[in-house]
């Protein structure tokens, strides 16, 4: 996440003083208009410090003897210089407003995050956690050995857990050549498990971004529960095509129940890992999907064969 700058602030705004009336404050406002980059709110300063916000709603339907300290917000929402750039956008999120006003330390007024510099860093922050998610670091800066050194480990990890998969595969083959419909399988439960795993992690790290995670374990109960259910159906799903194909009832159960595991094991998985990430003080989202996805590769084939070996 990157930090505000001084780019995506502006001083073209509105600012009065505490003892300006309704009247005065509104000739200000007209004389300066073309001056201002954005005219949603009115910044209240005393001796440089913020002490109020206004609406402009608020000001124009307001008695025009009225002093702006008995009718301005004290109650501020701010954002400080360097802090992360996605949490003053959520802050405008969470709070409806159209604009950021931020402050140092001590309470001085440094400029203002308007509405458009809002949308761009909520653009390019979407952007950048969808690239991290997927285990691409870009820039259109960046050299063929940028590119390369940025995706290289994911590919690698891809290659590792191929690697691993295809080693399974291969301690099952004598059960895979005496029950050849197990093979039919294998690519439906990869997919199912994967999707579940991807689907649990990228909604846990947008929930979390966004500040809807108030309390952890009460969150992964209820997606544990959500993710059960899905399994199940899935399994059902697939229990009743194995039937209806092949006419073996008890295949179509084994199919299923192993589909009901992996189901499971992705929405573990797909939770647990940004969890890991999160503990070691890395960000979430990065390498998110290729994480989970080599991990269920291996988890999923190992339930799915040791289901039918037990079961068989």
């Amino acid at each position: 996440m990157a930090k505000l700058a001084k780019e995506h602030i502006t001083t073209k705004v509105p600012i009065v003083e505490p003892s300006a009336t309704v009247s005065k404050t509104i000739k200000q406002i007209k004389k300066e208009i073309t001056k201002y980059e954005t005219i949603n709110y009115i910044y209240v300063l005393e001796d440089k410090k913020l002490v109020g916000i206004l609406s402009i709603k608020e000001l124009f339907k307001s008695d025009s003897r009225i002093k702006i300290s008995d009718m301005m917000k004290t109650k501020l929402v701010t954002a400080y210089m360097k802090e992360k750039q996605e949490r003053v956008v959520l802050k405008s999120l969470k709070y409806n407003i159209k604009s950021i006003p931020v402050i140092d330390k001590k309470g001085n007024f440094l400029g203002v995050v308007p509405a458009d510099e809002l949308l761009d860093i909520l653009q390019e922050e979407a952007s950048d956690d969808l690239a991290k998610i997927a285990g691409i670091y870009h820039s259109h800066k960046e050299t063929v050995y940028d590119m390369v050194k940025a995706r290289i480990p994911w590919i690698l990890l891809g290659l590792f857990a191929g690697t691993v998969s295809a080693f399974i595969i291969n301690t099952f083959s004598n059960l895979l050549e005496s029950l050849i419909v197990v093979v039919f399988y294998i690519p439906v439960i990869l997919n199912i498990s994967g999707s579940v795993g991807n689907q649990a992690g990228i909604i846990y790290i947008k929930n979390q971004a966004l500040g809807n995670i108030k309390d952890k374990l009460n969150y992964f109960i209820k997606d544990l529960k959500a993710g059960i259910i899905m399994a199940f159906v899935a399994g059902i799903g697939i229990s009743f095509i194995e039937y209806f194909w092949n006419g073996n009832p008890y295949i179509g159960i084994v199919i299923g129940t192993a589909m009901v595991l992996s189901g499971i094991s992705g929405l573990l998985v797909g939770l647990i890992i940004p969890l890991i990430l999160e503990s070691f003080g890395k960000d979430p989202a990065i390498g998110t999907g290729p994480v989970i996805t080599a991990t269920l590769d291996i988890i999923a084939l190992l339930v799915y064969f040791g289901v039918v070996w037990f079961m068989i």
